[in-house]
C-alpha cells in the first residue's frame, strides 16, 4: 500500500506519514522513486497479526515428538 494509505491507517496525515518513514518508524520498500508499505509487516506492527514464525521455528513446532 501507498505511504499515504498507511498513515490514513494509522491516523497520520500525509507529511506525517513520511516523517514517520523517515525517523523509520513506518516499515517501506522503495521500487525506483515510489515508497510501498509492506502490509504484512504494518499488520503486524499495529497488533493485527501475530509476529510471524521463521521457517526453522516453523518445522521445529511441528515436529510431534513422543
Amino acid at each position: 500500500m501507498t505511504v499515504e494509505e498507511a498513515g490514513a491507517l494509522c491516523g497520520l496525515s500525509r507529511s506525517s506519514a513520511y516523517d514517520a518513514v523517515r525517523r523509520g518508524e513506518l516499515p517501506v520498500l522503495r521500487f525506483g522513486r515510489r515508497l510501498m508499505v509492506p502490509t504484512a509487516r504494518l499488520r503486524v506492527m499495529l497488533g493485527i497479526d501475530p509476529e510471524p514464525v521463521n521457517a526453522e521455528e516453523q518445522s521445529r513446532l511441528s515436529v510431534v515428538r513422543t
